[in-house]
């Protein structure tokens, strides 16, 4: 039985193996749930650019979904191709002159977490070796995986400082302490939401408040799409074209090898648009 099962899950597999317009792979972390309860490996959809491995060591964007797409494995494992970063590359709305990796990790429950991210993290050195740069991995992730973005910064000094910069959507959750960690680190953080989107508008705010008044330098940014309702923001904070909030170019100005030390309490940056 258990033979027939492996061949089924093996199957299904590949028949996911690319996105529709064959620029994503999917992949496995096979250190992900070491448990009895979840034997099975992470699936994560793999975007590499054009420019992948010419030399230059490439930065990586760990995406995080949100609830929508969590499902049964590993069939469901496609629902990540229909939001954020893993459908703007799929539907051809990703810059071919973007350096970025692009890891799109899978959580069945639809609650990306701290393990989510460090599984994906454990795996980097021997997917890709020396052809990403470890001190430019950047997190970014929409709704529950907006919590999943903070989890793993948070839960203490040294995962904050193994993470560039944060870029969290309506974020859906958190802990107060996670704010500590991400504070004394000096962890870039632009959080955005709608600001008819409660409660994730006010948990963005409520994080990006908290992180300020323990000084984290830089100050920790908060854009609101004014007038704006409905769960979500993710579209436009994720557009590449000609997008005043252009993400990619502020994480690119981060590393792990440039941390500041925190400063005085600071005011929220706060951009409505």
């Amino acid at each position: 039985m258990k033979v027939v099962q492996l061949f089924v899950i093996v199957a299904l597999i590949t028949l996911f193996v690319c996105s529709s317009n064959g620029l994503q792979t999917l992949r496995n972390c096979k250190n992900y749930w070491p448990t009895a309860t979840n034997p099975n490996p992470q699936l994560f959809y793999e975007y590499l650019p054009p420019t992948f491995g010419n030399g230059t060591a490439a930065p990586v964007i760990i995406f995080l979904h949100g609830v929508g797409q969590g499902g049964t494995y590993p069939q469901d494992v496609v629902r990540i191709l229909g939001v954020g970063l893993a459908k703007l590359i799929d539907t051809g709305g990703w810059p071919a002159n973007f350096p970025f990796v692009v890891l799109s990790p899978w959580h069945t429950s639809g609650w990306p977490d701290a393990i989510t991210v460090q599984s994906t993290l454990e795996a980097l050195p021997s997917l890709y070796g020396n052809k990403v740069d470890l001190t430019r991995v950047y997190v970014t992730g929409l709704s529950a995986g907006g919590g999943g973005t903070i989890h793993f910064p948070g839960l203490s000094l040294a995962n904050a400082n193994r993470i560039a910069a944060v870029v969290p959507i309506a974020i859906a959750w958190y802990d107060k302490k996670f704010f500590a960690p991400m504070a004394n680190s000096g962890l870039p953080f632009w959080g955005f939401a709608n600001e008819y989107d409660s409660p994730f508008y006010n948990i963005t705010g409520t994080v990006t408040n908290a992180l300020n008044g323990l000084g984290i330098n830089p100050p920790a940014k908060f854009t609101v799409y004014k007038k704006t309702s409905g769960h979500g923001g993710w579209d436009q904070t994720y557009n590449p074209v000609n997008n005043v909030n252009d993400i990619y170019s502020w994480m690119l100005k981060y590393s792990t090898t440039n941390r500041l030390p925190p400063t005085p309490t600071t005011t929220t940056s706060t951009t409505t648009i």
